[in-house]
């Protein structure tokens, strides 16, 4: 059982999918959400639709591969591909930090 607005790590990872290439989610660790929150501050962050992601991130899924982080908001997954941030355009030459 999850207390009110997280996220189920079995029900992410056995049900939910990237949108984008059907790839296993997991959930963000805190030293990503942290970074991606630091790039959000500085101005540094977009969705994949060009928009700048204006409001810091609670909580988030990453697709198994690292490359995208999907928002959840209120608990709940925001799996729109618009709305999915490239981890590689925010951290172009050294990953996560």
């Amino acid at each position: 059982m999850t207390r009110r607005g997280e996220v189920n790590a079995q029900f992410v990872e056995t049900m939910l999918r990237c949108p984008i290439n059907r790839g296993k989610l997991r959930i963000a660790d805190k030293a990503l959400l942290a970074a991606v929150n630091r790039a959000i501050a500085a101005g540094k962050a977009r969705f994949a639709s060009g928009e700048v992601v204006a409001e810091p991130l609670e909580a988030g899924l990453v697709r198994e591969d690292g490359a995208v982080l999907y928002r959840v908001v209120e608990g709940v997954p925001t799996l729109l591909c618009d709305e999915a941030l490239l981890l590689a355009e925010i951290f172009p030459t050294d990953g996560h930090r």
